[in-house]
């Protein structure tokens, strides 16, 4: 028998292509999803003052791939992707975090989690991975 799992998607703006908090039920984490275009209309909510992993994901220039990303970690997200923001070299098109719930991740979870994610980036050969 399959085991089921509840997935609650919050849309802020109520459409489908805005910003969206997506969370599994007995999960202790949050996803945070929003296009380039909208971050500042909610990186201001607190969700962005937590410490996290984020990919930044842009159009790939390369025949190879149509994508890129990248992948990194941040004492606060908030702070972090304002320097992106501010980087000309950061073309990024998405953005998506992860959380925890509970404000529990450890520095050291959080490393661990960035380099899981950069290895199953790599492992997926899907877009071009922007950490190497």
């Amino acid at each position: 028998m399959a085991r089921g799992k509840k997935l609650t998607i919050f849309m802020l703006d109520g459409t489908e292509y805005g910003p969206r908090i997506a969370e599994i039920g007995n999960w202790v984490g949050k996803a945070f999803y929003a296009p380039r275009t909208m971050i500042s209309q909610v990186i201001d909510r607190p969700e962005f003052d937590n410490p996290g992993i984020y990919c930044l994901k842009s159009n790939s220039e390369s025949d190879s791939y149509q994508e890129r990303i990248y992948i990194g970690e941040a004492e606060n997200i908030k702070t972090r992707l304002k320097q992106h923001l501010q980087n000309s070299k950061k073309d990024f098109v998405e953005l998506i975090f992860f959380i925890s719930k509970d404000d529990l991740l450890t520095k050291t979870q959080i490393k661990y989690l960035e380099s899981r994610l950069v290895q199953l980036a790599i492992d997926a050969k899907t877009a071009r991975d922007q950490n190497t």
